[in-house]
């Protein structure tokens, strides 16, 4: 029994806890090939694995079985089926002899209720399953051949515009970027997104001065085009009713075709994106799917700002489920994006020869949302860093990528002053994080139009110094001692995680992080690592 003392369920319990905890734990020990765990049986128990190793799997359609991960001892397995109160998403069988102890449902039930830091420990584990995995859908995508490079690029566009979405949860966010997205993605001649408030029987947009305006859905243009649920293409954009009158007339003006893609939430039309061509046009089938993989993504992103809007009303510290709620559904709309980019290449002719892969892609990644859809994902977690010696440079480059429709729309002047020698044996993930959360934060602090943001790294002596600096409003000093806490935040629509997740990923690392600020004055991030952690 004191073997299981070491198990990721039971990190940071006390001794006197976890006694208290080995009541509801039976031992029993799985011959090699024998099945811990039956796809499609209702889970009645959580497994802690003692010793040994099993095998998560699923069988394709052709009887292929797709391994999706291992497990070995230390480890635990089965949570998914108790939280969702529905069958096993997958089968488990022993790759060796294995020994594991066993907890009851009602018991799980008890233990999550009376032990917060088991409920965290559970939430961690899957956090970094979820990452792991959907690093490696990333990466697979990534490495297609040329012929897949449009679609790669496309998805890349999509991933910035849900990093874009998650630091600034607003609707008006979506009507500014949404378009842009689509812009730099098809050949049209303007795109617009429309929300639809059924109560007022009014559609939503954005003008280009950026103030929103509503006109009415009755007797006109929408009246039709919030009735489609589906996208679809209307190349003989006359041929609608009431298109003389359209409005705003500035966006619908010389409209010849147009490419409509619904976005629905709970089978409800919540508005479309329009895209227009001033000329005869018939868009290719992937461009199509792309749009309706947008608008897939605004219609859980609505959601999203929902549940922001829900939370706000509630007192922070009181608010822990909610605010990981919230973080979740930011987790579950990268992968929803996924796995419709995914159902899109698997048809597509050119890559006939990658199916069977694309399989087990989509397999990984409908098992991660199903999973989304219960769990709640607090912190990025305490796992194992992944060091290996990276350029400096080059991992800011990389994060810049992500930020460079942000910076462009807000014309922030970023400066990175970094020099292209300095290594240093980061687990490049998770200092990417952190270095992205320092630099929206920085934007979104800075002056519109007059921003200004500036990288710096270099050696002085045994310590590596980063700093990352703003002009923006600063930081009130009855807040600064306490901004890398958990739910502290300056930001009217922030979840006061960024920071605090920042601060554990440094301290992962052996660093350390501080903040100098002046309101008023802009804000210096600085963050130390010491060079013995350096590869020569």
């Amino acid at each position: 029994m004191e073997r299981l003392r070491s198990n990721k369920l039971f990190e940071g319990l006390s001794d006197s806890h976890f006694e208290r905890l080995k009541g509801f734990i039976k031992i029993k020990n799985y011959p090699k090939d024998s099945a811990l765990i039956e796809e499609g049986v209702h889970g009645e128990t959580l497994y802690l694995l003692i010793s040994g190793k099993v095998k998560v799997s699923k069988t394709s359609d052709n009887g292929k079985e797709l391994i999706l991960a291992i497990r070995s001892g230390g480890d635990f397995f089965g949570e998914m089926s108790l939280l969702e109160d529905a069958p096993r998403s997958a089968r488990i069988m022993a790759m060796e002899d294995c020994e594991a102890g066993l907890i009851a449902k009602k018991d799980f039930t008890k233990m999550m209720l009376e032990e917060p830091q088991v409920a965290l420990n559970i939430l961690k584990t899957v956090s970094a399953r979820l990452r792991q995995t959907n690093d490696q859908i990333i990466e697979s995508f990534l490495e297609r051949e040329k012929a897949g490079q449009k679609q790669t690029e496309r998805f890349q566009a999509l991933f910035e515009f849900s990093k874009a979405i998650t630091a600034d949860c607003e609707e008006r966010t979506l009507f500014k970027l949404a378009p842009v997205i689509v812009i730099d993605q098809l050949v049209c001649d303007n795109v617009k997104l429309f929300l639809y408030d059924k109560t007022a029987e009014e559609v939503s947009s954005l003008d280009e001065r950026g103030t929103l305006q509503q006109v009415s859905a009755i007797g006109s243009v929408y009246t039709n085009l919030i009735q489609i649920k589906k996208t679809l293409q209307i190349h003989d954009f006359t041929t609608l009713e009431h298109y003389r009158n359209a409005e705003p007339v500035s966006f619908w003006k010389k409209t010849a075709s147009i490419l409509v893609a619904p976005i629905i939430e709970d089978r409800l039309v919540k508005g479309c994106i329009i895209v227009k061509s001033n000329i005869a046009r018939k868009w290719p089938d992937d461009d199509e799917a792309f749009v309706a993989m947008l608008s897939s993504y605004v219609a859980i992103s609505l959601r999203n700002i929902s549940l922001r809007k829900q939370m706000l009303v509630t007192e922070k510290l009181s608010a822990v489920g909610k605010v990981s709620s919230s973080i979740l559904h930011d987790f579950k709309n990268l992968l929803s994006v996924i796995d419709n980019y995914a159902k899109f290449i698997l048809k597509a002719d050119h890559l006939n020869d990658v199916k069977e892969y694309v399989d087990k892609i989509l397999t990984s990644s409908n098992l991660m949302i199903s999973m989304s859809h219960e769990v709640l994902f607090y912190a990025q977690g305490e796992a194992k860093l992944n060091r290996k010696e990276w350029p400096l440079l080059d991992i800011f480059n990389t994060v810049i990528q992500l930020l460079e429709n942000r910076l462009k729309a807000n014309n922030v002047t970023l400066t990175v002053n970094v020099p292209q020698s300095l290594n240093y044996t980061f687990d490049s993930d998770k200092i990417s994080r952190a270095f992205y959360n320092l630099l929206i934060n920085a934007c979104d602090a800075v002056p519109k139009s007059k921003g200004v943001v500036f990288v710096e790294a270099k050696t002085e002596g045994k310590t590596l110094t980063i700093i990352v600096s703003d002009n923006g409003s600063g930081i009130s000093q009855q807040v600064l001692p306490r901004i890398f806490d958990p739910f502290v935040t300056t930001k009217s629509h922030g979840t006061g995680l960024g920071l605090a997740i920042v601060k554990n990923i440094v301290d992962a690392h052996g660093g350390k992080i501080e903040a100098e600020s002046h309101q008023g004055g802009g804000t210096r991030f600085i963050m130390t690592f010491p060079l013995e952690n350096k590869t020569a």
